[in-house]
């Protein structure tokens, strides 16, 4: 699951991604996660594209902010591949400099490509697997193709440019902006709201409770958190416990709970 937290008014992006064990669901309760990254990148647009198979899109590069990169990998022992993956990772990618020094299992590093990694890590972008172009925050290109004000495709572009600008978005299953009404004030969910909410609330913090990784129950909100937790809200036609007039209850059981993460921008 990628969820993007995407500022047109900064053209940053913020970009946090889980995969899970065997869960196409992204059901955090229900699985483990495999690998976890959080990056963040300024936006440069670019011209329109002139692929005829992306019309109406516009050519995006994306470039690391440094400083601000947290990555994550828990494959298991027994899955296919994984020492090949942490040889990669240490060869290609290991930016010594980080924390921890080198990529384990069940590690988390926050990387600073500028301080971190080394001369010997930034390998030309052809000879370096995806996985550490990511690591290092090499420049990725795509397209975007807005269908409305709130929907977009991103083409499932490339490190490298003639390839990321030839890829052809997909016009299935677009991004969308969650829906905010910035009600956070725990104040405002009284004791008439407060029934109708409860059950919704309680059966999306059963399902996204491990959100975020070891210790997300105690832990800060996340993207993954607010996408697992609107994803998970029962869907209601009474408009007065929607996700939007649930928003103060969140924060209501935040405090009441003493559960920061529930604290996300509905």
């Amino acid at each position: 699951m990628s969820v993007l937290d995407f500022n047109q008014q900064s053209s940053t992006l913020e970009v946090d991604t889980t995969i899970y064990v065997g869960d196409y669901t992204c059901v955090p309760a229900d699985t483990e996660t495999l690998a976890k990254y959080n990056t963040h990148w300024n936006v440069k647009y670019g011209a329109p594209s002139g692929s005829k198979f992306n019309r109406g899109g516009h050519l995006v590069q994306f470039d690391a902010i440094n400083g601000k990169n947290l990555f994550q990998f828990d494959y298991p022992k027994n899955f296919t591949g994984v020492q090949s993956i942490f040889n990669d990772l240490n060869q290609q990618c290991q930016c010594s400099g980080g924390s921890g020094g080198r990529w384990t299992p069940k590690a988390t590093r926050t990387i600073d490509q500028r301080k971190d990694c080394s001369s010997k890590d930034k390998a030309a972008t052809l000879d370096t697997n995806d996985l550490c172009n990511l690591v290092l925050g090499n420049s990725y290109y795509t397209t975007i193709l807005w269908r409305d004000s709130e929907h977009f495709w991103f083409a499932d572009g490339a490190y490298d440019q003639v390839k990321g600008y030839m890829a052809n978005v997909t016009r299935t299953d677009p991004y969308f902006y969650l829906p905010e009404t910035k009600n956070q004030n725990p104040q405002s969910c009284g004791y008439m709201l407060l029934p109708k909410c409860k059950g919704g609330i309680s059966t999306a913090k059963a399902e996204c409770e491990t959100c975020g990784g070891p210790g997300a129950v105690t832990g800060e909100p996340s993207l993954e958190c607010e996408a697992c937790l609107f994803n998970s809200f029962p869907k209601s036609s009474d408009q007065s416990a929607t996700w939007g007039a649930c928003c103060p209850c969140f924060w209501w059981t935040a405090n009441d709970q003493h559960l920061p993460w529930l604290q996300v921008d509905c």
